[in-house]
Protein backbone atom coordinates (compact mmCIF):
# COMPACT_ATOMS: atom_id res chain seq x y z
CA UNK A 1 0.00 0.00 0.00
CA UNK A 2 1.93 3.21 -0.98
CA UNK A 3 1.66 5.86 1.43
CA UNK A 4 0.00 9.51 0.54
CA UNK A 5 2.30 11.77 -0.84
CA UNK A 6 2.35 14.72 2.09
CA UNK A 7 4.48 17.81 2.47
CA UNK A 8 6.14 18.95 5.70
CA UNK A 9 8.27 22.32 6.58
CA UNK A 10 10.41 22.00 9.15
CA UNK A 11 11.76 25.45 10.87
CA UNK A 12 15.55 25.45 12.59
CA UNK A 13 16.02 27.79 14.69
CA UNK A 14 19.75 28.95 16.86
CA UNK A 15 18.58 27.93 20.20
CA UNK A 16 20.30 31.37 20.65
CA UNK A 17 20.98 34.26 18.15
CA UNK A 18 21.92 37.47 18.15
CA UNK A 19 21.59 39.18 14.95
CA UNK A 20 23.06 42.14 15.49
CA UNK A 21 24.94 42.83 11.42
CA UNK A 22 22.10 42.53 10.54
CA UNK A 23 19.95 44.16 12.41
CA UNK A 24 22.73 47.29 12.09
CA UNK A 25 22.06 47.07 7.92
CA UNK A 26 18.48 47.20 8.54
CA UNK A 27 18.75 50.23 10.71
CA UNK A 28 20.95 51.71 7.76
CA UNK A 29 18.84 50.77 5.14
CA UNK A 30 15.81 53.08 7.18
CA UNK A 31 13.68 50.68 9.43
CA UNK A 32 13.79 52.28 12.86
CA UNK A 33 12.79 51.11 15.98
CA UNK A 34 13.88 47.45 15.98
CA UNK A 35 13.09 45.49 18.89
CA UNK A 36 14.95 41.86 17.46
CA UNK A 37 16.12 40.47 14.59
CA UNK A 38 15.97 36.35 14.29
CA UNK A 39 16.90 33.75 11.63
CA UNK A 40 15.85 30.43 10.77
CA UNK A 41 16.56 27.71 8.21
CA UNK A 42 13.37 26.98 6.27
CA UNK A 43 13.21 23.35 4.43
CA UNK A 44 9.88 21.73 2.80
CA UNK A 45 9.83 18.06 2.53
CA UNK A 46 7.97 16.04 0.04
CA UNK A 47 6.70 12.69 -1.13
CA UNK A 48 5.07 9.72 0.28
CA UNK A 49 6.91 10.23 3.97
CA UNK A 50 5.25 9.39 7.26
CA UNK A 51 5.37 11.92 9.90
CA UNK A 52 8.48 9.71 11.68
CA UNK A 53 10.51 9.67 8.42
CA UNK A 54 10.24 13.30 8.46
CA UNK A 55 10.71 13.42 12.15
CA UNK A 56 14.16 11.24 11.67
CA UNK A 57 14.97 13.51 8.60
CA UNK A 58 14.81 16.62 10.99
CA UNK A 59 16.67 15.29 14.18
CA UNK A 60 19.25 13.90 11.61
CA UNK A 61 19.65 15.50 8.72
CA UNK A 62 18.59 19.31 8.96
CA UNK A 63 19.01 20.27 13.25
CA UNK A 64 22.05 20.49 15.23
CA UNK A 65 20.80 19.89 18.53
CA UNK A 66 23.39 21.10 20.33
CA UNK A 67 22.96 24.40 19.24
CA UNK A 68 19.45 23.92 17.07
CA UNK A 69 15.78 23.45 17.64
CA UNK A 70 13.32 22.57 15.36
CA UNK A 71 9.96 22.70 14.78
CA UNK A 72 7.27 21.44 12.12
CA UNK A 73 5.55 24.32 10.35
CA UNK A 74 6.44 27.91 8.72
CA UNK A 75 4.95 29.62 11.94
CA UNK A 76 4.25 33.54 11.01
CA UNK A 77 6.44 35.57 13.68
CA UNK A 78 5.11 38.84 15.08
CA UNK A 79 6.29 41.78 13.03
CA UNK A 80 8.29 41.39 9.57
CA UNK A 81 8.95 37.97 8.27
CA UNK A 82 10.89 37.44 5.08
CA UNK A 83 10.83 34.02 3.67
CA UNK A 84 13.12 33.43 1.09
CA UNK A 85 13.46 30.29 -1.02
CA UNK A 86 15.57 29.78 -4.40
CA UNK A 87 13.42 30.12 -7.50
CA UNK A 88 12.40 27.01 -9.34
CA UNK A 89 15.06 27.19 -12.35
CA UNK A 90 18.10 27.71 -10.06
CA UNK A 91 19.27 23.99 -8.42
CA UNK A 92 18.96 23.30 -5.12
CA UNK A 93 22.14 21.58 -3.80
CA UNK A 94 21.23 21.54 -0.34
CA UNK A 95 18.02 20.31 -1.12
CA UNK A 96 19.77 17.60 -2.99
CA UNK A 97 21.88 16.71 -0.62
CA UNK A 98 18.48 16.21 1.62
CA UNK A 99 17.43 13.70 -0.71
CA UNK A 100 20.49 11.82 -1.12
CA UNK A 101 21.09 11.12 2.40
CA UNK A 102 17.62 10.05 3.68
CA UNK A 103 18.29 7.58 0.43
CA UNK A 104 21.12 6.36 2.31
CA UNK A 105 18.98 6.14 5.49
CA UNK A 106 16.49 4.02 4.20
CA UNK A 107 13.92 6.51 3.73
CA UNK A 108 12.74 6.03 0.12
CA UNK A 109 9.33 8.41 -0.59
CA UNK A 110 11.09 11.53 0.13
CA UNK A 111 10.80 12.80 -3.96
CA UNK A 112 11.59 16.74 -3.49
CA UNK A 113 13.16 18.94 -0.85
CA UNK A 114 13.73 22.65 -0.82
CA UNK A 115 15.80 24.64 1.60
CA UNK A 116 15.08 28.48 2.44
CA UNK A 117 15.26 30.74 5.06
CA UNK A 118 13.41 32.65 7.17
CA UNK A 119 13.53 36.40 8.84
CA UNK A 120 11.03 37.56 11.51
CA UNK A 121 12.12 41.59 12.50
CA UNK A 122 10.40 42.93 15.43
CA UNK A 123 9.68 46.74 15.46
CA UNK A 124 7.56 49.08 17.92
CA UNK A 125 5.70 50.23 14.90
CA UNK A 126 4.86 48.53 11.54
CA UNK A 127 7.25 49.82 8.69
CA UNK A 128 5.42 50.40 5.30
CA UNK A 129 5.63 47.62 3.54
CA UNK A 130 7.25 49.41 0.41
CA UNK A 131 10.49 49.91 2.74
CA UNK A 132 10.30 46.22 3.46
CA UNK A 133 10.29 45.28 -0.12
CA UNK A 134 13.22 47.74 -0.64
CA UNK A 135 15.54 46.51 2.38
CA UNK A 136 14.82 42.46 1.73
CA UNK A 137 16.02 42.84 -1.88
CA UNK A 138 18.91 44.89 -1.21
CA UNK A 139 20.30 43.07 1.70
CA UNK A 140 17.93 40.06 2.52
CA UNK A 141 18.23 37.97 -0.99
CA UNK A 142 19.05 38.11 -4.66
CA UNK A 143 16.19 38.83 -6.81
CA UNK A 144 17.82 37.08 -9.56
CA UNK A 145 18.12 33.61 -8.15
CA UNK A 146 15.09 33.44 -5.22
CA UNK A 147 11.94 34.44 -4.55
CA UNK A 148 11.07 36.19 -1.60
CA UNK A 149 7.69 36.38 0.05
CA UNK A 150 6.95 39.66 3.19
CA UNK A 151 4.38 39.05 5.58
CA UNK A 152 3.80 42.00 8.04
CA UNK A 153 1.98 40.85 11.46
CA UNK A 154 1.49 43.54 13.73
CA UNK A 155 -1.16 41.80 15.46
CA UNK A 156 -4.16 43.63 14.00
CA UNK A 157 -4.27 40.94 10.91
CA UNK A 158 -1.44 40.20 8.25
CA UNK A 159 -0.24 42.06 5.40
Amino acid sequence: MRKPKKEYCIEVCPKAGNFEEIKKDLKVMGLKNIISVKRSKIYILSGNLTHPEALKIAERLLCDSVSENFSFGNFVGQGVNITIFLKPSVLDIEGRTIREAAEIMNIRGLSAAHSGRKFVVKTKTPPPEMLCETIAERILFNPVIENARIVLNFGNGKR
